[in-house]
């Protein structure tokens, strides 16, 4: 039976079926708008699942989804949920245990693939409240220093012609252009990109580009549009198409999209928005001006730990995440890894992390999330800056050793160099500096001197790289002497490290 709105009564009879719409999805009887551009796997089982959540309870009434289709790789999706009324199925995994969810918090669907101004419309639109993204980091179109880049491309097109936006960024700019000049209120802009201070990060894209088109534009985004910051979390791995048909049979459901997620999910939010918003804590959402803590915590332990554990997952031949995590020599190792990071954390009300960790060391290793390995080694050049300069700082700080950081940027180094004549493998690691990785992995392995990679990949200078220095020469040494056994290596790592406790390490 196809999911769509016609059939939602026989499909919600299904036995496995514990979720489904129990509210008006009429348009007419969306009179909050929410529009969100960026509709794919996490937006859909993130943000759409909490408002839908909100739905359930009878909060929210009045509040939906206009979902805003961008970029031609979202034209089968689009296409997908016109067909089934903008409804889909979310299943979230726990090894055998499974919930399956219909969703039905986006209202609608706009096509802006070819032609910008039905995404302009619906922004510009008067019953507009908040305009939430998720377009990745390079969406944002920012330099290296975090302002605006006025030479990209999609800029300095959207400065030329800013009625024909190309960017996501030039048209929430050309769409607010259009509220400001009918005198109609601001939206919110609301970030739930996985990117440190995204809500900021958003703020200076956006005013940077209105600044280069009408610097009156620019003044009033930023006396009366708001930014609010979010941290975001929930595991949404690509399925495999063979995965979605065995699932959609299971039920009997014909679901062209389908999705799947682990049951963990984590929403951290400002509340600072200028035209009203849903009651997303009745959801659970937690409402804090604390965020950046929370994604401290998240970003140096969760994407530190993804990291960490990637390169040596594959190098010992691992493929999935959840083989990788599941390995007791890997949990031991991501476990020092991650205590030594949560070390330089600020505590936070009813977070305890020691419990944090072991939930995050039991999510990778979830069975039923099949996740690639080398998905988290995508990137690493930008991500361990994210994650793990911070940690390395302030351990530097408190001249406290970083043996499990130094570690993992040894083994990434290792696996560069072990990638660089595997053309199956290297075509499977994506990263923007491959080409510049891959030459200075293979001279710091034959000069045994990390200090070239370290300042050109990490940027790091003066004491804290002479301190993070000695620290991957020594893990570099260890391993070059043992590099045919790296699993004993590591057992002897870990063995060393619980004997010896991290901040006591010589």
């Amino acid at each position: 039976m196809q999911l769509n709105q016609r059939n939602l009564g026989a499909l919600a009879k299904h036995v496995q079926i514990s979720d489904y719409p129990r509210y008006s999805r009429a348009p007419d009887s969306c009179n909050m708008r929410i529009c969100h551009i960026g509709v794919g796997g996490f937006h859909r089982a993130h943000q759409a699942n909490y408002l839908h959540q909100l739905l359930q309870q009878g909060g929210g009434q009045g509040w939906g989804i206009y979902g805003i289709a961008l970029m031609p790789n979202d034209l089968s999706l689009y296409s997908a949920m016109q067909t089934q009324d903008k409804l889909y199925s979310l299943w979230e995994l726990e090894g055998e245990e499974r919930e399956v969810r219909i969703i039905g918090s986006i209202i609608e669907f706009v096509n802006a693939i070819n032609d910008r101004e039905p995404a302009i419309s619906a922004i510009s639109h008067p019953d507009t409240r908040i305009v939430s993204l998720t377009i990745t980091e390079k969406g944002y179109c920012l330099d290296a220093s975090g302002e605006l880049d006025l030479t990209h491309p999609d800029i300095t097109q959207d400065i030329a012609l800013p009625e024909k936006p190309t960017s996501a960024i030039g048209l929430i700019v050309r769409a607010l252009m259009r509220r400001r000049d009918q005198d109609l209120p601001p939206v919110t802009v609301m970030s739930c990109d996985n990117l440190i201070a995204n809500g900021e990060q958003a703020r200076k894209a956006i005013i940077g580009l209105a600044r280069a088109i009408d610097t009156d534009l620019a003044a009033w985004i930023q006396a009366h549009v708001s930014f609010p910051l979010s941290m975001v979390d929930r595991i949404t791995p690509r399925p495999k198409s063979s995965t979605c048909t065995q699932l959609a049979n299971s039920v009997g459901i014909e679901d062209q999209c389908l999705l799947v997620c682990e049951s963990w999910k984590q929403w951290i939010l400002e509340d600072n928005f200028c035209n009203g918003r849903p009651a997303f804590e009745r959801a659970g959402v937690t409402i804090t001006d604390s965020v950046h803590l929370y994604e401290a915590m998240k970003v140096s332990m969760l994407n530190g730990g993804h990291s960490a554990l990637s390169h040596i997952g594959i190098l010992l031949s691992y493929q999935r995440v959840d083989e990788a995590a599941s390995d007791p020599d890997l949990q031991q190792w991501l476990n020092g890894y991650m205590q030594e990071v949560e070390e330089t954390l600020i505590s936070l009300p009813g977070i305890n992390f020691a419990e944090y960790r072991q939930s995050l060391i039991s999510r990778f290793a979830n069975s039923a999330i099949e996740d690639s390995l080398f998905r988290l080694a995508e990137d690493s050049s930008s991500k361990f800056q994210q994650c793990l300069l911070e940690p390395l700082r302030k351990r530097f700080h408190k001249k406290e050793p970083c043996p499990y950081i130094a570690a993992a940027i040894t083994i990434w180094i290792i696996f560069l160099d072990s990638i660089s004549d595997q053309d199956e493998l290297l075509c499977e690691y994506k990263d923007s500096n491959t080409t510049r990785l891959l030459k200075l992995a293979s001279e710091t392995k034959a000069s045994n001197d990390p200090t070239i990679f370290l300042v050109d990949i990490l940027n790091l200078e003066g004491e804290c790289l002479d301190y993070f220095a000695a620290q991957v020469n020594a893990v570099l040494t260890g391993i070059n002497n043992d590099i045919c056994s790296l699993r004993s290596w590591i057992r002897e790592f870990n063995l060393a490290k619980t004997s010896s406790p991290i901040k006591n390490a010589p």
